[in-house]
């Protein structure tokens, strides 16, 4: 089976209330970097995305760049609001590339099993960001991918989910 020897039913998606915000997650600059390209589709200029955030383009282009949850959520509901696009999450989640999960999109890519992917980016996605745990487990005969918040999501829910989950599918689909 793709998922692991035990495991031959679908993936399930979930996600369970906030389990405890942490203060101080940051995200890296080159996620909402690629919200500002992906805006652009629908005629959404940067400045008009990021005003309010403090941010500019040019400093979410670094890649050093570190922005505060405050600062991705305020991004992620301006993108919702101004493009007026209900699936924007999904579209984000196809258009972050490969590279920009750096190693840990790479170990996901490259992992032998559908479950062993979900296993990886379970384990190492705090690497690239806190806002949200994922708990990957074999449950019977199905793997169940969970998502839990560590940030504010409130108005972002369904964005987040749709590009994480539409994220992983694109790095497995390579």
């Amino acid at each position: 089976s793709p998922l692991s020897a035990g495991a031959r039913g679908a993936i399930l998606g979930v996600i369970v209330g906030h389990d405890g915000l942490a203060d101080g997650n940051v995200h890296l600059g080159i996620y909402a970097a690629h919200v500002v390209r992906l805006v652009e589709r629908w005629n959404v200029r940067a400045d008009d995305l990021l005003l309010g955030t403090g941010l500019t383009r040019a400093a979410l282009e670094d890649p050093s760049s570190r922005i505060s949850d405050e600062q991705m959520h305020r991004i992620s509901l301006r993108a919702l609001a101004l493009t007026k696009e209900p699936a924007l999450g999904f579209h984000l989640g196809r258009a972050v590339s490969i590279t920009a999960h750096g190693s840990v999109g790479l170990a996901v890519m490259t992992s032998r099993t559908l479950g062993d992917a979900f296993a990886v980016a379970a384990r190492f996605f705090p690497l690239r960001s806190g806002h949200v745990e994922l708990v990957y487990r074999v449950d019977g005969d199905f793997g169940v991918f969970e998502l839990i918040p560590r940030a504010n999501f409130e108005g972002i829910e369904v964005f987040e989910i749709e590009s994480l989950y539409s994220g992983l599918g694109h790095i497995l689909s390579l």
